[in-house]
């Protein structure tokens, strides 16, 4: 028979270790056009600019983004969305999926400067473009822009944007990965602060550390580079 003073040795040695292995907790949330600032459920979802704030989702959870245009002002302005909530590693990381069999469309961009997140299944664009023709660069910030780690950015659709379709600018790439992804029109004739001349690439890519891996995307008819592992001011090493 154990006594109290046994019991309460046991419970001190071992009941951290049931803490340190315990599996991230994992719920659901979802994010539609005609979302609010509710409970993020499938009946009351949250708009994306909600989404990316609300602490009510951390590591482990999935937002699931319903089909549709995600849009302002009718295109003409591009629509810029944050994500800056993150897991804290691979078992428990952050993802921004496409709903099952639904169409999620961005106009304008998103920008990722959390890390351990995973972004799936979005097509984003900018009209902005071939509706006014415009050359600046400010209005058109390009497709996807990646300041995190182990950010995992797979089987998006990115054309259209202005300015580049994916970049990387984190000198820390561990984990990051790059799959399945199809890029194709970005780029433009940039006349603002004097810079008069072609921009952007299919995949801008730089980074220090880690082996980021590039992996399986269709990249094409672009204003300038395909891909360019491109160091200003920095690094593009290990990819």
């Amino acid at each position: 028979m154990t006594t109290p003073r046994r019991r309460c040795l046991f419970y001190a040695l071992i009941l951290p270790l049931f803490l340190l292995v315990a599996p991230a907790r994992s719920a659901d949330f979802y994010v539609a056009v005609t979302g609010t600032n509710g409970p993020g459920t499938l009946a009351n979802p949250w708009s994306p600019e909600i989404a990316v704030t609300n602490a009510l989702h951390g590591p482990g959870d999935t937002l699931y983004v319903r089909g549709g245009i995600y849009s302002k002002s009718n295109g003409l302005v591009p629509r810029i969305i944050n994500i800056t909530r993150g897991g804290t590693g691979d078992a428990a990381r952050i993802q921004w999926l496409n709903y099952p069999g639904e169409n999620p469309i961005f106009w304008g961009s998103v920008n990722i400067a959390a890390s351990n997140v995973t972004v799936e299944g979005f097509e984003i664009t900018n009209p902005v473009q071939a509706a006014t023709r415009t050359n600046l660069v400010s209005l058109l910030p390009g497709g996807v822009s990646i300041d995190g780690t182990n950010v995992w950015l797979q089987f998006c659709y990115i054309h259209d944007c202005g300015n580049l379709g994916i970049g990387l600018w984190n000198d820390d790439q561990y984990g990051t990965k790059l799959v399945g992804n199809i890029i194709e029109r970005v780029g433009l004739f940039d006349t603002e602060f004097g810079f008069n001349a072609w921009r952007a690439s299919g995949l801008y890519l730089q980074g220090r550390f880690g082996k980021p891996l590039v992996k399986g995307n269709i990249v094409g008819r672009q204003s300038t580079t395909t891909m360019k592992a491109y160091a200003q001011g920095g690094y593009a090493d290990g990819f």
